[in-house]
């Protein structure tokens, strides 16, 4: 078996950063449906594992080789769902169960976990001492991500988190609801069965985006850049690039895992690359 050891947790650790500094909430809407976005951990990384990012490019846009590192996770209040998008790093790492204590939400009232994809940063904290943290939520998950995972390379952490939520994991296709108002959306390439959420409610629109991009200040420029924990780049690439063009295009809001806190904006095109214009 091979335990999956999120590189990104090891950048968090060594921004010197306080991760008290993070668990805070930010709550807003789209069209009817509450929204509030959770800070799991904040910090400082480096641009050390982007692929074919060269020393001019460097120069122009992280000329400190400073980057922000953000995780974040999405909580979506329906009319009749409670759905949690991502479950952060886990307690002894990250502080996302904090930051639902602050925002007043019980993790006993949580109907659904959705999985964007199986790396460490997003599902550490499906379990709690071995047990679900979400005692009372179907694990929804991409069945290419669950095949991925459990089946092939039988990676333990994923292992343990879906055998423990055993009967209330759910497999979906790229493109089915999660809830009349969530749609998943294939953006493959990171992983085999990534997956983003498009939720809808009226005329708005909003994209959680999972790991579709990491390093923001360099992959709206230059979208074309992947990043080693990519296990897929050139897809990577190409669904990056695809995702923006269309969320350009239909103005969709966007939610983004690794976005800084708390990661809610707009993408517009600029150039031959787009620009990230967060919420005011």
């Amino acid at each position: 078996m091979r335990v999956l050891i999120s590189a990104l947790l090891i950048i968090v650790a060594m921004s010197g950063v306080a991760l008290s500094e993070t668990g805070g909430f930010a709550a807003f809407t789209v069209g009817g449906v509450k929204v509030i976005s959770l800070s799991d951990t904040y910090g400082n990384g480096d641009t050390s594992k982007l692929i074919g990012y060269t020393a001019e490019q460097k120069a122009k846009y992280t000329p400190d080789d400073k980057i922000i590192f953000s995780v974040n996770a999405y909580l979506v209040v329906t009319k009749n769902k409670t759905v949690l998008i991502d479950a952060g790093m886990g307690k002894n790492a990250g502080k996302m169960f904090d930051a639902l204590t602050k925002a007043g939400v019980n993790p006993k009232n949580i109907n659904i976990v959705a999985i964007t994809h199986m790396h460490g940063d997003h599902i550490g904290g499906l379990l709690t001492d071995g047990k679900p943290s979400f005692p009372n939520a179907e694990l929804w998950i991409s069945a290419p991500e669950k095949k991925y995972w459990y089946d092939e390379t039988k990676n333990e952490s994923a292992v343990k988190a879906i055998d423990a939520y055993g009967k209330k994991v759910k497999l979906f296709k790229q493109g089915d609801k999660i809830t009349p108002e969530i749609a998943s959306l294939e953006t493959i390439g990171h992983t085999p069965g990534h997956t983003s959420y498009l939720l809808t409610s009226g005329s708005d629109s909003l994209l959680i985006w999972g790991d579709l991009m990491h390093v923001y200040e360099v992959q709206f420029p230059l979208p074309q850049i992947a990043i080693t924990y990519d296990t897929d780049a050139k897809t990577a690439v190409s669904s990056r690039l695809r995702i923006l063009d269309e969320a350009v295009k239909n103005k969709w809001r966007i939610a983004g895992v690794h976005l800084p806190f708390p990661g809610i904006g707009y993408a517009t095109k600029d150039g031959d690359g787009y620009k990230w214009n967060p919420d005011k």
